[in-house]
């Protein structure tokens, strides 16, 4: 899930499937509380800011989940010592650039917010690959503009993302769209015989204040490489995206003028 490499295996308590359910309430608590707020007002920002450190939680917890299903070779003491270091810098290199951008909105010119909007974008599809699936993931968000979902942001393997995906051009664009006009997510985790150069993916609508911008998508190359823990990271980041998003082309964001 993260690119923490945690040698072996330690014991611990399996963490119940209704916890994630409860930490994904908490992350919609603070992107609603935020949206419910005066549209680009300081105290929405600050929200936001306090949304994206909560994305840390249930990467924090996978990471806890997947560190008790494996048994220690080392000492308990030094597994412990170099998770809990390796887990800091991660999560602190992932989830800090996210919060400054986010901060930054609040006291930015509109001049200067579109430049802000795509460092946020990219800093949340960084995010978005390093934080989901096992290794070798590759995240996109595709911009909704004319009718087309079309890349503006990736990062991970090598391959750069080209396709475009319309409705009615085929079922890849018809599902797609479907998912940002429903502000719906989905996760296949076995893409089985279908054609493509990964084997599972996370597809997630990025929007706010009733308004659609595009769609988040993680895809990992093997099947089996997301989980319903990657489709819970990538619907927070996918929430901070649009909130961000929404602040950004707002009048007056700026100045916390509705």
């Amino acid at each position: 899930m993260t690119d923490i490499d945690v040698p072996a295996a330690a014991r611990g308590p399996r963490i119940p499937r209704v916890f994630w359910l409860e930490v994904g309430a908490v992350i919609g608590g603070y992107v609603a509380a935020a949206l419910a707020g005066p549209p680009g007002g300081r105290w929405r920002v600050a929200l936001l800011v306090a949304g994206a450190a909560c994305v840390a939680v249930p990467v924090y917890l996978k990471s806890r989940r997947e560190l008790a299903a494996r048994r220690a070779r080392w000492s308990a003491e030094r597994l412990a010592i170099e998770y809990e270091a390796r887990l800091a810098a991660t999560l602190g290199d992932v989830v800090t650039p996210i919060a400054s951008l986010l901060g930054s909105l609040g006291g930015a010119p509109p001049a200067a917010r579109a430049t802000i909007a795509a460092q946020l974008t990219q800093a949340v599809v960084d995010a978005a690959a390093r934080l989901c699936g096992g290794g070798r993931t590759r995240s996109v968000y595709y911009s909704l503009s004319d009718g087309a979902l079309a890349p503006a942001a990736w990062t991970g393997r090598a391959d750069r993302p080209t396709r475009v995906f319309r409705r009615g051009q085929d079922a890849a664009g018809d599902v797609a769209h479907g998912l940002v006009e429903r502000r719906d997510s989905m996760l296949v985790a076995d893409v089985g015989d279908q054609p493509g150069e990964y084997g599972a993916y996370v597809s997630v609508a990025v929007f706010a204040d009733g308004r659609a911008f595009g769609l988040l998508t993680v895809d990992a190359p093997d099947p089996g490489g997301l989980d319903e823990t990657d489709l819970m990271v990538a619907r927070a980041l996918a929430h901070l995206l649009g909130a961000g998003l929404a602040v950004a082309r707002t009048p007056g964001a700026a100045h916390g003028v509705a």
